[in-house]
């Protein structure tokens, strides 16, 4: 059975690849060689594109499975999985495959490789944001530790005042209340102006404003339930029990 989440992934591969197939075969039948190449290099952009998607969607369904029972990995520096961040670029360059075939399709190919360039281009910034943003995570004894590209900074749980999931269901994020986001911001290496600058924008996002640091869906390799998960059980000083 398919979720509403997925159906779209599976229907756009199953748009794709006949397509592909069908100009691939028009081509080797010397149907209008010079119009459909860069038709047939659209679409296998966006067929490859959407069957990664596909595949990495089912392995993060198993890899949740898996984190509902996983212990607290203290002193471990947990970073997300490069394939699990390339599937959001993925996810934006086949959109704009699928946009460029249409564009290519009606005889435009130039403005298809403009598309793809643009929304390309835009995806760099999932993977290569201009702002700061959490990397990694170290669950330590008296707190948790933030990295940046650069830097990070020290959450004591003595500061923590509340965790829990906010957002839409499919696409959620940590909440974690802070009691002294000003101590907070002052524990960032290398100390700097823009450095704490940085640190306390992150705090002007969460909820409520100015006083939650928001923890995006799978930062550090760690899906937003499991990661509440884990805070909890650290500001408790004991496991919870799992279901």
């Amino acid at each position: 059975m398919l979720n509403k989440e997925n159906a779209w992934d599976v229907v756009s591969l199953g748009l794709g690849a006949p397509a592909l197939a069908a100009a691939l075969w028009a081509i080797s039948a010397g149907v209008s060689p010079h119009r459909l190449w860069p038709v047939a290099g659209f679409l296998l952009v966006w067929v490859a594109t959407s069957g990664y998607v596909v595949l990495v969607k089912k392995a993060i369904r198993r890899r949740v499975l898996r984190l509902r029972s996983a212990p607290v990995p203290l002193g471990v520096c947990l970073v997300n999985p490069f394939w699990i961040s390339l599937h959001e670029m993925a996810m934006v360059v086949g959109i704009g495959a699928a946009l460029a075939t249409v564009a290519a399709g009606i005889g435009f190919p130039g403005v298809g490789f403009g598309i793809q360039l643009a929304i390309g281009a835009m995806s760099l910034t999932l993977i290569a944001p201009f702002f700061f943003k959490i990397r990694a995570l170290t669950f330590e004894v008296s707190g948790l530790r933030v990295h940046g590209r650069r830097t990070q900074f020290f959450v004591p749980w003595t500061s923590v005042v509340d965790v829990g999931l906010t957002g839409p269901a499919r696409n959620q994020s940590v909440n974690l209340q802070i009691v002294d986001p000003g101590r907070v911001a002052a524990s960032v290496i290398p100390d700097s102006p823009q450095n704490r600058t940085r640190v306390q924008f992150l705090f002007e996002i969460g909820n409520p404003r100015g006083r939650a640091l928001s923890i995006g869906d799978w930062t550090a390799g760690l899906d937003a339930a499991t990661l509440v998960r884990l805070v909890r059980e650290r500001m408790n000083g004991r496991p919870e029990p799992t279901n």
